[in-house]
């Protein structure tokens, strides 16, 4: 099946050349629709720690492994 530049481009397929199977151009189709359904997923928001007075907690050099200055650590 002939496709133009554009048309590789968006469903995925630079690697083939303008004659692509039609097996390989249906299951990107199908692909790329159920991927626009799916929202993008957040990165998670560090919480900061926070001492008994309320003042961000710093970071302890010796615990190379932890981070004490975020919750999650």
């Amino acid at each position: 099946m002939y496709l133009s530049n554009d048309e590789r481009i968006r469903l995925g397929l630079q690697q083939y050349g303008s004659d692509v199977p039609e097996e390989v151009v249906a299951a990107a189709e199908a692909a790329l629709a159920g991927a626009c359904c799916v929202a993008p997923a957040k990165p998670a928001t560090k919480t900061r720690a926070r001492t008994t007075k309320g003042q961000f907690e710093g970071d302890d050099p010796a615990t190379t492994e932890v981070n004490e200055a975020f919750v999650d650590g």
